[in-house]
């Protein structure tokens, strides 16, 4: 009898092995095909980067939610552990990523399998709205950004300090020793910062461009410089603000153009007629997506549903502030608060809730 209980004990322990070792086999060969399926999706969009790029609202709408491919994207990040706000936030980003910058099929798709590989959607997006202003436009970059930035996700200037890493511009970046310096000699903080980004198309230094405002230059003549662009300055006054001039620049960047290329030459900065054109069309298809995908009602309803013990007025205002339900709900749960975040969100429910703090 002994005998037998212990053979029939050896044989489970044996079947359990076998199907525990099945079962990693499976996972390691699900996990390299999307490996692979990563790596082939990568190599169509660098084929496809100089391709046009479809914003119609048509097929827009049919990469969130198309019927025969049974695929709907809000519901894959919900399956994903999205609460609605993340949800909708995500979907934001990810319209404006394809509608504005024209983010292509393939490309939605290599972020999708970097995605069933662990990594977050969200950062993705982040990630690509940021390289769409750099000369590394398109998804090449995304994963080893990503990479870089892991560990400080959340923090400022954390993309920032990641592809300055990744060009090898880390060890010469400007200390806040030497912002002091030019900001005391009268340059804003503000220029400071949009240096930085037209530092990021590689052909100028902050520091040459700082030493070449204050040893006199027009910012039309550095934003030119920067941009590689000799004949945008055609389009600026030599009077002309950085903050006036940035967002055209930014503007170019979306339509993967030079300033020249969507200006025209006039007393006061005006984007050509077709660029004006296409910009306005742009804008108003993602507005529209928006509207249609994104419930601006969802993530309170979900809040209330997470978060039931707290008071509405209080989690309107801590959604309004930018706080997330995943950590409205954690900072609930803790007696001791987990860091400042989650002591300011302590502090808003508490001031709400004695009715010492409004919307």
């Amino acid at each position: 009898m002994k005998k037998r209980i212990l053979s029939f004990s050896l044989t489970a322990v044996l079947v359990f092995a076998i199907g525990i070792g099945a079962f990693a086999a499976v996972q390691s060969i699900e996990h390299r095909a999307k490996v692979e399926k990563k790596g082939q999706l990568l190599k169509n969009a660098l084929s496809e980067e100089n391709a046009v790029r479809d914003v119609s609202k048509e097929n827009l709408r049919l990469r969130l939610s198309n019927k025969e491919k049974k695929f709907n994207l809000p519901d894959y990040l919900r399956k994903k552990g999205y609460y609605e706000d993340d949800v909708a936030i995500t979907l934001k980003k990810y319209i404006d990523a394809a509608a504005l910058y024209g983010m292509t099929q393939v490309e939605s798709d290599y972020l999708i399998s970097l995605c069933e590989l662990g990594y977050d959607f969200e950062k993705l997006l982040d990630i690509y709205h940021f390289l769409q202003g750099t000369p590394d436009k398109g998804v090449e970059l995304v994963q080893v950004m990503y990479e870089a930035a892991r560990d400080t996700f959340g923090r400022k200037f954390c993309l920032e300090n990641a592809y300055s890493k990744i060009k090898g511009w880390d060890k010469n970046a400007l200390t806040m020793e030497e912002m002091m310096k030019y900001t005391d000699k009268g340059i804003t903080v503000d220029e400071v910062v949009y240096v930085y980004q037209l530092s990021l198309f590689g052909n100028r230094t902050e520091r040459d461009m700082l030493d070449a405002r204050l040893g006199g230059q027009s910012w039309a003549e550095i934003v030119a410089a920067a941009c590689g662009d000799t004949s945008v300055t055609a389009c600026f006054s030599t009077d002309q603000q950085l903050k006036d001039i940035i967002p055209y620049v930014e503007i170019g960047n979306i339509m993967r153009s030079k300033p020249s290329e969507i200006l025209k030459a006039a007393d006061h900065i005006t984007l050509s007629d077709s660029a004006n054109q296409k910009f306005t069309a742009r804008k108003k298809v993602a507005s529209e997506l928006k509207e249609e995908f994104c419930d601006p009602e969802a993530p309170l309803l979900a809040a209330k549903k997470e978060v039931p013990g707290v008071d509405e007025a209080a989690l309107k205002k801590l959604l309004k502030n930018g706080y997330r339900i995943k950590d409205i709900k954690q900072a609930v749960k803790e007696k001791q608060p987990d860091g400042e975040n989650h002591q300011k969100i302590k502090d808003i429910i508490g001031k709400t809730a004695d009715g010492g703090d409004t919307l």
